[in-house]
């Protein structure tokens, strides 16, 4: 599968789409830890967005001058949404 280019809509798309009953068997399984499968999407989520706000802010406060680390910040801005 290919990397993803936005991935906070994608992220977004999994908790729409929630898991399906083999992803909810797997999270489930008795002979180990049980997870909270649409919790920790929930979590990615919010992390994407934190990310999203941060890189944002960076960017703002990057001189055109850096052009280096500008555009791998805008880069990786840009796969976020």
């Amino acid at each position: 599968m290919a990397n993803s280019t936005h991935m906070i809509t994608d992220v977004t798309t999994v908790i729409t789409n929630g898991p399906n009953t083999a992803t909810q068997n797997l999270a489930n399984v008795s002979s180990g830890q049980i997870m909270d499968y649409p919790g920790n999407v929930n979590l990615c989520l919010t992390k994407l967005q934190e990310l999203n706000m941060l890189l944002a802010a960076i960017i703002g406060d990057t001189d055109a001058s850096d052009a280096t680390n500008l555009a791998l910040l805008q880069g990786v801005f840009n796969n976020l949404n």
